[in-house]
């Protein structure tokens, strides 16, 4: 038992340390990939902001943001049906150059985008949560990419709005950071981002339209889907072979759950659209790049092979507790090595990945499974 408590940590050392490897080599190699010198010439921007049951001044702060950004655009807000009125008549009140639809019934997030679509009239649509404050060069440097004729959609690079707010707001800050400067940054360079944020993403207004039928009817083991609108939408730019960026200075910030209760129903709405929509990328990616085939095959499958390793490292910890220190060592120092980057730029917001290291290895970690029994079950879903 000593032996197996010793090589379940080492196993369990080297799954973390396989990962960080690849996607650092894929950092790098992204790096050094040709892209072609970008520019924004003008051209129309569609903005797209739905909203259900928002917070007023959150509402007003992301649409004055909106506003205040750069490019030449137009504004659509859309009402989804909220059980007030009090957002649109704010709308009305302080924004007379943004455009203002609402209908009475909550239809979820794709129906509020195609209903905007139905108006919009801009060469690209860019989507942007109602709880997100947007950089004042956001818009612009966002649909750059867009010199690239291969390009379909782009990303921006999300922050968070209340970081400061209390300890989990700042470990979800650090993990944001590592998110998109180091997973879909490195996705970039092939063309290959697996997820345009919701919070912030630009797609080619021709593209979207004949995407939208797809998007707004999609379902899954026959039930309609309502989370994961921001992942289908990607899978569906990638399976039609066109290429998509992440573009770290389309900067922008949005809120994020201050509870930790609330942090986990997030968590595992966005595990189970992981999850459904990884299965669904694995249909096409071998045809569509070797690279994607690999990024999603290991990605999905890698918590659920870990399992072994962690049972026999909670079971060696039971019945060797001389083995916490090197167990709470072990997390430290993959944490420190996965977000190396970080600690160069930011120390103080990069020691919150140590916490946030744990609360993955105790709580995160086990939503994988708790979602794989609960694809159909929408009650933790969004609208």
């Amino acid at each position: 038992m000593y032996f197996l408590s010793g090589t379940y940590l080492k196993i369990y050392v080297i799954f973390a340390l396989s990962y960080l490897w690849y996607r650092f080599i894929l950092l790098f190699l992204s790096e050094f990939t040709k892209q072609n010198e970008s520019f924004y010439h003008g051209e129309l921007l569609t903005v797209i902001v739905p909203f259900y049951n928002e917070d007023p001044s959150i509402l007003k702060e992301a649409v004055r943001s909106i506003l205040d950004a750069e490019g030449n655009k137009e504004i659509i807000v859309v009402d989804d049906g909220s059980e007030d009125k009090e957002c649109a008549q704010m709308i009305c009140k302080e924004f007379d150059t943004v455009r203002l639809i609402r209908y009475n019934k909550n239809r979820g997030k794709r129906f509020a985008q195609l209903v905007a679509m139905k108006h919009a009239k801009g060469k690209f649509i860019l989507t942007v949560d109602s709880d997100t404050v947007v950089d004042i060069k956001a818009l612009v440097n966002l649909v750059k990419p867009f010199d690239e004729p291969e390009v379909g959609a782009t990303t921006g690079n999300v922050k968070v709005l209340n970081e400061k707010q209390n300890t989990l707001t700042r470990m979800i800050a650090s993990r944001y950071w590592n998110a998109f400067n180091i997973e879909r940054k490195s996705l970039s360079g092939q063309g290959i981002v697996t997820c345009c944020s919701g919070v912030l993403s630009a797609y080619r207004a021709t593209l979207l339209r004949k995407l939208m039928p797809l998007y707004v009817g999609q379902k899954f083991l026959g039930a309609e889907c309502t989370y994961g609108d921001d992942r289908h939408l990607t899978n569906l730019t990638l399976e039609r072979d066109f290429k998509i960026r992440y573009v770290q200075d389309s900067v922008c910030y949005t809120a994020a759950p201050t509870h930790i209760g609330g942090f986990i129903r997030q968590q595992l709405r966005w595990k189970k659209s992981f999850i459904r929509e990884s299965l669904i990328t694995l249909k096409f990616a071998w045809r569509r790049s070797k690279l994607l085939f690999l990024e999603v095959s290991y990605n999905l499958s890698l918590p659920f092979l870990s399992l072994g390793v962690r049972i026999g490292v909670i079971l060696s910890l039971i019945l060797y507790p001389s083995y916490v220190p090197v167990f709470l060592l072990s997390v430290c120092t993959v944490a420190i090595i996965r977000n190396f980057f970080l600690f160069l730029e930011n120390r103080q917001l990069a020691l919150y990945t140590i916490p946030y290291a744990f609360v993955h290895e105790f709580i995160l970690y086990w939503l994988y499974f708790v979602a794989v029994f609960t694809l159909k079950n929408k009650s933790w879903g969004t609208r």
